[in-house]
C-alpha cells in the first residue's frame, strides 16, 4: 500500500514518453536532497519507479518501465474533493532508516515491492492504476490529478489534457 500522508506544492508537471520508456511524468517540487526510489513490480506484470522526496516525502516522478497489463475502464471520478497545484506525500517509512542524535538516512535509497499496476491502452484520458482502491479525493499537478482512497492509499495517476 502507498500510504499518501497528505500534500505538498507543485509548480507543474512534464508528461514524456517514448520508444523506450512508455510515460515518465516529472513534477517540479522543492526537493531536500537526492531521491528516494520506490520500484512497483506488478502482481500480473510490469513494472514503474516512483522518487521521492527523502525530506518531505513528495512525489518527484513517475516512471513507467515495463508496461503493465491494459486495463480498459476509465478510473472512478475523484469529485468528491481536490487539491490543486501539489503532489501526493508519500509515507517515508517504507524505508529502513539509520538514525542517530546528529542526522538519519535511509539505509537503502532503493526498495522492491509488488504492487496492483494498470495501464491504459490508448484510450483518453491516459492513466495509470496503482491499487484497486476506489479514489474519493485527489491533488492535481498541471495535466495530471492522483486519486486517493479514504484509507490514504495512492490509487491512480490519471493525464488529463491527451499528453502521453
Amino acid at each position: 500500500m502507498l500510504r499518501v500522508l497528505g500534500a505538498a506544492p507543485c509548480q507543474g508537471a512534464v508528461v514524456e514518453a517514448d520508444a523506450y520508456i512508455p510515460l515518465k511524468v516529472s513534477f517540479d517540487v522543492t526537493q531536500g536532497g537526492q531521491p528516494l526510489y520506490l520500484r512497483l513490480r506488478g502482481e500480473l506484470g510490469g513494472e514503474a519507479e516512483l522518487k521521492i522526496d527523502p525530506v518531505s516525502g513528495a512525489l518527484v516522478q513517475v516512471t513507467v518501465i515495463d508496461p503493465p497489463p491494459e486495463v480498459d475502464h476509465a478510473p472512478a471520478a475523484t469529485s468528491t474533493s481536490e487539491s490543486e497545484n501539489c503532489v501526493p506525500v508519500l509515507d517515508r517509512y517504507l524505508w529502513p532508516w539509520k538514525r542517530t542524535p546528529d542526522y538519519e538516512e535511509p539505509v537503502r535509497r532503493v526498495i522492491h515491492q509488488a504492487a496492483h499496476l494498470g495501464m491504459s491502452g490508448n484510450q483518453q484520458p491516459s492513466y495509470v492504476e496503482f491499487s484497486t482502491g476506489r479514489a474519493v479525493g485527489s491533488y492535481r499537478c498541471g495535466p495530471v490529478v492522483f486519486g486517493v482512497s479514504a484509507q490514504e492509499e495512492l490509487v491512480n495517476m490519471v493525464i488529463l489534457s491527451g499528453e502521453r
